[in-house]
């Protein structure tokens, strides 16, 4: 058992170290909007990291834009949203879009060392970076969202729920908000493995600390406003309806968008009009950004 607990670790490890071989980088862009394409020297994580921000050709002299920061999944990188939806185009409307890259840390700090500190990497060195990149982004709680695709779901869950203070609006398409909960499964190993470097044991206050339904009980101050949606055919439908169920419960503000289809881009393009038209009405941009 040891030596088999060993190999998946190494396995794990291997597999942590890089993304897993992902399509040539083909963005769709159109003409009103420009990609700043940059990288970190980050001292939290100790590599250097990738980010992508896209902001409208055209910029209001006056006022400053609202920002969007878009979280990816599992198995991809910070290309994702560009490549497989129509999201840049949004950025038209004014709007910052803010794509961040994740390397298998869950956008939380990993609990059982230092090496991923994914938190404190995306508050004192992301968050800085944009600013410097796009001076013109605002600032302000209110202008600010955060929204993100399956892992990148639950960590913008997390990310709004411990930092109230610094997100209005939060979007999670399909996320795996159930991720603190899960006991280890043997029918998916490497991903368990994977968890247990990150996550402690369940039902442990380390997880509780990164637990969405437990976080949302807790959020001092006024909580963002959530935007939940999920396939009925995805394996993660029951745990966001639970989800969905529990903001209701506890009487924080929100909508939630069951739909047909599985985890898949297919279904998370259905709904990004729908979580277009909630941006445009709750981070208004300043007059004469829209298209």
């Amino acid at each position: 058992m040891k030596l088999s607990v060993a190999i998946l670790a190494s396995c794990v490890a291997i597999v942590g170290c890089k993304h897993a071989s992902l399509p040539p980088d083909a963005p769709r862009i159109t003409p009103q909007v420009r990609v700043i394409n940059s990288t970190i020297a980050s001292e939290t994580l100790s590599r250097t990291m990738h980010l992508r921000v896209i902001v409208p050709v055209v910029i209001p002299k006056n006022g400053s834009l609202p920002v969007i920061y878009l979280l990816h999944g599992a198995g991809t990188d910070y290309r994702d949203w560009t490549n497989n939806s129509n999201i840049a185009d949004f950025a038209a409307k004014g709007f910052v879009l803010v794509f961040p890259d994740e390397p298998n840390s869950y956008y939380i700090n990993e609990a059982t060392g230092k090496n991923d500190r994914y938190e404190d990497y995306f508050l004192k060195e992301v968050v800085p970076q944009v600013h410097k990149l796009a001076p013109f982004a605002s600032l302000h709680r209110a202008d600010t969202a955060i929204v993100g695709i399956s892992r990148g779901g639950y960590g913008a869950v997390v990310l709004a729920l411990r930092h109230p203070d610094l997100f209005s609006f939060v979007g999670d398409l399909s996320g795996a908000v159930d991720f603190p909960e899960r006991h280890f499964r043997w029918k998916t190993p490497l991903i368990s493995m994977q968890n247990r470097q990150i996550f402690a044991k369940p039902g442990s206050s380390e997880n509780q600390s990164v637990d969405p339904f437990i976080l949302l009980r807790k959020v001092a101050g006024k909580a963002p406003y959530f935007f939940i949606s999920c396939g009925t055919q995805d394996p993660l439908f029951e745990p966001n309806r639970r989800f969905a169920e529990a903001l209701t419960h506890q009487g924080i503000a929100s909508e939630f968008h069951p739909l047909p289809g599985a985890h898949n881009w297919t279904t998370w393009s259905q709904n990004l009009p729908t979580i277009e038209d909630e941006l445009l009405q709750k981070l208004s941009p300043p007059a004469g950004a829209t298209k």
